[in-house]
């Protein structure tokens, strides 16, 4: 019977470099975009002529912005804090009989 084994050396790790690679390209992308100005954004050059931290400033001073983001950062809170200190509830007759305590 034969038996299937990853390939090694460096030749196995390609496949997993170019993955990598192509996944990062967007983050690139966007990480350049925000010091770029709004007109410099179509611009087909990834390094910007002249960079600007006003996206920055401009973005969190938005009520647009802020809002949702308190919201969401209260609702990640909320929700870590009831899965955590909730009781872990039997999901099957055989675990009833087991009473257990919540983490808080």
């Amino acid at each position: 019977m034969a038996v299937i084994t990853p390939a090694s050396g460096p030749a196995g790790r390609q496949p997993n470099f170019v993955v990598i690679a192509l996944a990062l390209i967007p983050v690139l992308w966007a990480a350049v975009a925000v010091v770029k100005t709004p007109a410099a954004v179509l611009d087909p050059s990834l390094w910007p002529a002249q960079w600007t931290w006003g996206n920055y400033s401009g973005i969190l001073t938005s009520s647009q912005f802020l809002r949702p983001l308190v919201n969401s950062i209260g609702i990640g809170i909320i929700s870590t804090v009831i899965a955590v200190c909730s009781p872990p509830w039997p999901r099957t007759p055989s675990r009833a009989a087991v009473p257990r305590q919540g983490a808080c």
